[in-house]
């Protein structure tokens, strides 16, 4: 067979992405999905279906010429063993979701076409060489660019009447951490604001950290996109509108309705973003 190429369908906040480009073929090709939320994760559905929309609009259809094998590890919980047991079955690509289980796929196979999504800092992760030519065989598409936190920072200012503070909310043991904070941060002395990091590795820390900060005004939340806020991100709307601070939040943390009261959500551009992030042989 030919080289095909493998083709990541991004929508960081509202679709999936996805691999191949379809010819005939005279066996069933087979694509590994390992994914770091549950299953029944509200914003993974539509996902999925977008997904399998994809692969069908290539000439790729399920049971038929292609096998999507999926596995979930929510919030990264037994990640390295079902990425074993997924890179066992030898399909020809693997498509990781979040940094923990591309990593996890890293360390198990350096022969399998890995493509990353909802990945902050691949560099910063070491799956990459470089932005430009990324070498081995792990590429994807980055969810934001850094800067990104440091314009949330900016809207909020622009949007919350009176703010004096804001909250950067996300887990500091992600690789992203330092990535989007150090924007934040930049923002934050230019607009004269107090950025407060919260460390949140749980809901519990979300219910302490947001309702610590609340009971002082002038504040907002930015809330960085990372396992733990997206995870969770149901439980930030919730505590946000409890507690009536506004927020600003990527598409994905946002899931529940973040859209209410003094929120907003920045989207991916377009909706639905393809870009060519690699080949491999699919044969």
């Amino acid at each position: 067979m030919r080289r095909r190429e493998v083709i990541a369908v991004i929508g960081a906040a509202a679709t999936w992405p996805v691999v191949a480009r379809a010819q005939e073929s005279d066996r069933v090709r087979r694509i590994g999905l390992l994914v770091g939320l549950a299953e029944d994760d509200a914003g993974m559905k539509p996902r999925l279906i977008a997904l399998r929309q994809e692969l069908e609009a290539l000439g790729w259809v399920e049971g038929r010429n292609v096998r999507v094998q999926r596995r979930y590890a929510p919030g990264g919980a037994g990640a390295q063993e079902l990425a074993k047991e997924l890179v066992a079955l030898q399909p020809d690509v693997i498509v990781a979701h979040t940094v923990s289980v591309a990593a996890a796929l890293k360390h198990e196979t350096s022969a399998i076409p890995i493509v990353f999504v909802s990945v902050g800092d691949p560099l910063g992760a070491g799956f990459i060489a470089s932005l430009a030519r990324p070498g081995g065989t792990l590429t994807g598409l980055m969810t934001f660019e850094a800067g990104i936190s440091g314009k949330w920072v900016e809207m909020l200012k622009e949007v919350v009447p009176g703010l004096t503070r804001a909250m950067f909310v996300a887990n500091p043991k992600t690789t992203t951490y330092g990535y989007y904070l150090a924007a934040a941060e930049a923002a934050a002395r230019t607009l004269s604001l107090d950025l407060v990091p919260a460390r949140v590795e749980s809901v519990s820390d979300l219910e302490r950290s947001i309702g610590d900060f609340a009971r002082e005004p002038g504040g907002a939340l930015v809330v960085a996109p990372d396992l733990t806020t997206s995870a969770h991100g149901h439980v930030i709307v919730a505590l946000a509108a409890l507690h009536r601070v506004p927020a600003g939040a990527a598409a994905k943390n946002a899931n529940g309705g973040a859209c209410r009261g003094r929120a907003f959500v920045s989207r991916p551009i377009g909706g639905r973003a393809r870009a060519a992030t690699g080949r491999t042989r699919l044969d």
